[in-house]
């Protein structure tokens, strides 16, 4: 977790990239979701920016951040909530479950191993919520270590295979903090003149057509256990999806996978034959070798590609 004694037991230090702002979240159990919003919501009001989001059934979130002047315990009283739902008018559709303060805050150890320790998650960064990628983030940490781990301790691999994780995943992290930080320092401007700045650009920006029409893109992996220069290395795989629903992931299952065009045609691939094939003719490729977080270790030959992997697992 983010107070990790584990790592403050390990004398590792965090980088500090300057984004701190006190927020209250409030969980609630709904009784009557017609007078809740369908949509999550970050609202970008200067007297109080709040944050909206749907949960789990049963389940809602509000998030509001505490202004300059105020105090956690003032924001977080009973009747304070009470105030700040108000212009929601859903009394008597929801009840408090729980209240909590927290900072949100950017920082990244500097060190995501020291010998026989591996900080993931929050124990080895912290990303403002504003992007919805803090939990998505320490998801990806656990995909790029399991395999790793299970190599190492199963005598497959030597353990400097571990020093890859952070080479490997420390850019897209930065990538999506930068991200979540741009995103906070828009939504928690609390000065009315600079909300009329800010609404001002985005109104430029859409009359413009510069607006982004998707998600952002964060970077693949570029270096680290990797084939960098061969296409497609360091990106996702893509999930094909059979006829009948099924992943390729149900049926090759765990491990790392090594497709050819020659494979194609017979089971267990022929479902999937259309979609890989297409991936393979984009990057001129007759094989792929993919690694067990499913991210593209690299392409090229069978041969090549089974020797490579073998000597980055030894190496």
């Amino acid at each position: 977790g983010a107070r990790s004694p584990v790592r403050e037991a390990s004398g590792i230090d965090f980088d500090d990239l300057n984004f701190e702002e006190p927020w209250l979240v409030v969980d609630v159990l709904v009784d009557d979701y017609s007078k809740l919003p369908v949509d999550n919501l970050q609202i970008c009001n200067p007297e109080r920016p709040t944050t909206c989001i749907l949960m789990g059934e049963g389940r809602h979130r509000w998030e509001f951040m505490i202004l300059p002047g105020e105090s956690a315990e003032q924001v977080a009283a009973d009747a304070s909530i009470d105030k700040l739902l108000e212009p929601w008018n859903v009394k008597q559709a929801v009840r408090l479950e729980r209240k909590a303060v927290y900072t949100f805050r950017a920082r990244i150890a500097a060190k995501w191993r020291q010998g026989r320790v591996l900080l993931a998650g929050d124990a080895a960064h912290q990303t403002p919520p504003f992007a919805g990628q803090g939990m998505c983030s320490g998801l990806r940490d656990a995909a790029n270590l399991a395999w790793k781990l299970a190599a190492v301790t199963g005598g497959k691999a030597d353990d400097a295979l571990l020093d890859s994780y952070q080479v490997e995943r420390a850019p897209n992290l930065r990538a999506t903090i930068d991200m979540a930080i741009m995103m906070g320092k828009t939504v928690c401007i609390t000065s009315k003149w600079g909300a009329f700045v800010r609404d001002m650009k985005f109104r430029l920006a859409r009359r413009l057509g510069k607006l982004p029409d998707g998600p952002p893109s964060y970077p693949p992996i570029k270096e680290g256990r990797i084939l960098p220069t061969s296409p497609g290395a360091g990106s996702y795989f893509p999930q094909p999806l059979a006829a009948d629903g099924r992943r390729l992931d149900d049926v090759l299952g765990i491990g790392h996978w090594l497709i050819a065009r020659a494979d194609l045609a017979g089971a267990p691939l022929a479902p999937f034959a259309a979609q890989i094939e297409a991936w393979l003719g984009k990057h001129g490729a007759e094989a792929v070798l993919v690694r067990p977080d499913r991210y593209v270790f690299g392409t090229g030959s069978t041969s090549d590609l089974a020797a490579a992997w073998a000597t980055v697992l030894a190496a």
